[in-house]
């Protein structure tokens, strides 16, 4: 058997790094441009708000990303080629994006309209490569692969829980990445909270969400290239979805 020489593995292994970090950039891209013409990465959120006691001391992440991003993130990460992408395989990934994501605050919006709540560096954070079903209109039913990110986001301070005044959304307001939820409970608080807390739809925050990402539309195909196509579920009223926190 032909082994590489050192030179090859050290030139492999440098070509790795830099596919691994041109895919991270798609997640942070944002700050490069003011904003972006259409969505180029979708994410499904799910979200566990974190209450102790009367106040939020956290949010708890699952974010799930389109099947195309996913394909190209994963791309020469099978080191052991056994066909599946561990946790030690995406280790390296995960931590570029996690050093990365401070500087856009998570893409995490919580307390006060219009004020950004300090958070903690996330102790715990994984990637994951899990597959879903096929998708509806797949004639073939071939199963879909998606890189799945988990992290934990601890506020810097416990946030009083108050009757009114708190919103929480997760969103790029450059469009650059598309976050939506699935499901009425893809968004929600943990258990245990000592008083009762609901979240609703912002509908003016939404509005002007909607309106924003139309107006994106239209440049797009006025523009350059058509818009990616975004996976089943991710338009309508839970597509950069803001919520207001209401409690009793």
């Amino acid at each position: 058997m032909i082994r590489p020489s050192p030179v090859g593995r050290r030139l492999a292994v440098t070509q790795r790094l830099i596919r691994t970090a041109l895919v991270a950039v798609l997640l942070v891209l944002p700050a490069l441009r003011p904003a972006a013409a259409h969505p180029h990465v979708w994410v499904e959120i799910d979200s566990e708000i974190i209450v102790e006691g009367r106040s939020i001391t956290g949010v708890r992440h699952r974010w799930t990303f389109d099947e195309a991003y996913s394909e190209q993130a994963v791309e020469g990460l099978d080191a052991n080629k056994d066909g599946r992408i561990d946790r030690d395989e995406l280790a390296e990934l995960t931590k570029i994006n996690m050093e990365a994501l401070p500087q856009f605050g998570y893409f995490t919006e919580i307390g006060a309209p219009g004020v950004r709540v300090a958070v903690k560096t996330p102790g715990d954070s994984w990637l994951e490569q899990v597959t879903l079903p096929p998708a509806q209109d797949d004639l073939e039913k071939r199963p879909r692969k998606a890189l799945v990110l988990h992290f934990t986001l601890p506020l810097a301070e416990p946030l009083p829980l108050q009757p009114t005044g708190l919103s929480f959304a997760v969103r790029d307001p450059s469009f650059f990445i598309a976050f939506l939820t699935a499901g009425k409970s893809a968004v929600r608080f943990s258990k245990g909270a000592a008083v009762s807390c609901v979240l609703s739809a912002d509908r003016e925050a939404q509005a002007l969400s909607t309106l924003a990402q139309a107006m994106q539309d239209a440049l797009a195909k006025a523009g350059e290239q058509p818009a990616p196509q975004p996976p089943p579920g991710a338009s309508g009223p839970n597509f950069n979805q803001v919520y207001s926190i209401t409690c009793r």
